[in-house]
């Protein structure tokens, strides 16, 4: 550090020293957005549950505390919805909903999302995350981009959360997964994305969501960090594979009951590898 005075003395600066530790912090997102989740905007962890007229603990207007005004400030939700019973079975046994052990290209084992659920009525587990629609474009730009300001702001209205294992809430679905579709996930291969997990409506006999066409709902209970590994073939016979990524998303609102230090979380909590701002401390 220089010295302003010392000069005249002889002493033009001082070596100084000082620790730090970090700490990466786990948790379970419940909702997003539509205000800034840093509290107070002083990098604290921002625990509330965002509603239409806010939310997180430190007000304010969205992204004040990513020194934006929110236009792009972007979330990382893929528009797919995934049986969280079936993410859950991953962990404990390697095998994909079709009953097969997939592995990347260092070992690595992968889950097939799609082609899954198959027992949804005119509905191949494309997920609405924003206004609903059909159209391609908004749901390329989905898979690219993730949703927008304006798409999580939509949701909060609508009452799309909070969710939890224990309070689902409803989705839109969408009919269909177009080959069009194929070369936007395919442009996001190795990018950390954020994966909606449903409870399925029955078990027995199976069925994943509730009505179908337009009318189709799922009931999201919350996300997963995830990063598309392949993607394969077109149509009804594309074949897409993920597998678990650690996901920092500024726009997300975690269960402040759930949130501990990477590792340190209870072993009957869900792997969902997202994970809050990690803590500094002197």
């Amino acid at each position: 550090m220089p010295f302003f005075f010392a000069p005249a003395i002889g002493e033009k600066d001082a070596p100084l020293t000082a620790t730090s530790s970090t700490t990466v912090y786990t948790g379970l997102i419940t909702a997003f957005g539509p205000v800034s989740q840093v509290s107070g905007g002083s990098g604290g962890v921002g625990t509330g549950v965002a509603s239409g007229s806010g939310g997180g603990t430190g007000g304010g207007t969205w992204g004040d505390s990513y020194w934006s005004d929110g236009s792009t400030l972007k979330g990382t939700l893929l528009p797919v919805a995934f049986d969280v019973n079936t993410w859950n079975s991953f962990f404990a046994t390697g095998v994909s909903p079709d009953g097969s052990i997939t592995k990347d290209a260092t070992g690595t084992p992968m889950i097939h999302i799609y082609p899954s659920p198959k027992q949804s009525p005119g509905n191949f587990g494309l997920l609405c995350i924003g206004p609903w629609t059909n159209a391609d474009p908004t749901y390329k730009n989905w898979i690219l981009n993730g949703p927008s300001a304006s798409d999580l702001q939509y949701l909060a209205n609508s009452g799309a959360y909070p969710v939890s294992l224990s309070a689902p809430k409803p989705w839109k679905g969408t009919p269909g997964l177009r080959s069009t579709l194929g070369s936007a996930f395919s442009a996001i291969i190795g990018q950390p994305r954020l994966l909606p997990l449903f409870q399925p409506k029955t078990m027995s006999p199976y069925q994943a969501a509730s009505g179908n066409g337009s009318n189709t709902t799922y009931s999201i209970v919350g996300f997963a960090g995830v990063t598309v590994t392949s993607v394969s073939g077109n149509g009804t016979n594309m074949d897409i594979c993920v597998k678990p990524c650690s996901v920092l998303d500024p726009t997300a609102v975690f269960d402040a009951t759930t949130i501990y230090p990477a590792g340190a979380q209870p072993s009957g909590q869900m792997k969902a590898f997202t994970f809050v701002t990690s803590k500094l401390s002197n």
